[in-house]
């Protein structure tokens, strides 16, 4: 867990350097594991977190100490990759090109099997990589980042079956992605979802946070 001392927080809002210095030594490990998994390649995740940073700072002043820090802080950092998302160019025609009707919901499998055992945290960060740009933000939100249907909806401008669709496709393209990369060692009828997944990727995100 990401625990600041509350003098480090007084500092920063008191324009205090070495503090402010200090916070982002202490955070950028939890932001870049955040940011990474939104950015295309390393270096647009290094700009998302100096993005992020620099919004922490100035909206410190805002954060309630009755709340966990560490949430604080996820939830600044998310959307600041949400609204960098928003400002592009092509997101507006990627919101259009994929727009589709709402669709059931899938189930999921909250079992940790065999073959989720098999599969490597680089396995698993390799092919989030390789998904489509959308589908890969949208399943972030929503598996890995806790956001309803709706909030993405409202925080992307889709529809609720649009959103459903993105994290469909993510989990089939990811299941093609991992049976392609590790063979025989994860059975064809494997389901990528629920429980298990989140696992996988509470590991791939420490192991960005420890680096």
């Amino acid at each position: 867990m990401l625990t600041i001392n509350p003098t480090i927080l007084k500092g920063c809002i008191d324009n205090d350097r070495r503090s402010q210095y200090e916070l982002y030594r202490l955070c950028y490990g939890f932001m870049m594991g955040i940011c990474y998994r939104y950015a295309n390649g390393t270096d647009g995740a290094k700009e998302l977190v100096n993005q992020a940073y620099l919004k922490t700072l100035t909206n410190l002043h805002y954060y309630d100490s009755s709340q966990l820090f560490e949430s604080w802080l996820r939830t600044v950092t998310v959307r600041v990759c949400i609204d960098d998302f928003r400002r592009q160019k092509n997101y507006k025609a990627m919101i259009e090109l994929t727009e589709h009707s709402e669709l059931n919901e899938f189930q999921n499998d909250f079992d940790l099997n065999e073959a989720d055992k098999k599969i490597e945290v680089e396995h698993i960060e390799q092919a989030m990589q390789k998904l489509p740009e959308m589908s890969r933000k949208v399943f972030n939100l929503f598996a890995i980042d806790g956001f309803s249907h709706q909030e993405i909806s409202e925080q992307l401008g889709m529809s609720v079956g649009t959103s459903k669709w993105h994290v469909n496709q993510a989990r089939t393209k990811l299941k093609e992605l991992l049976i392609s990369m590790m063979g025989s060692s994860i059975p064809k009828n494997y389901t990528v979802g629920g429980a298990s997944l989140i696992i996988i990727f509470i590991l791939y995100t420490f192991k960005n946070y420890i680096n």
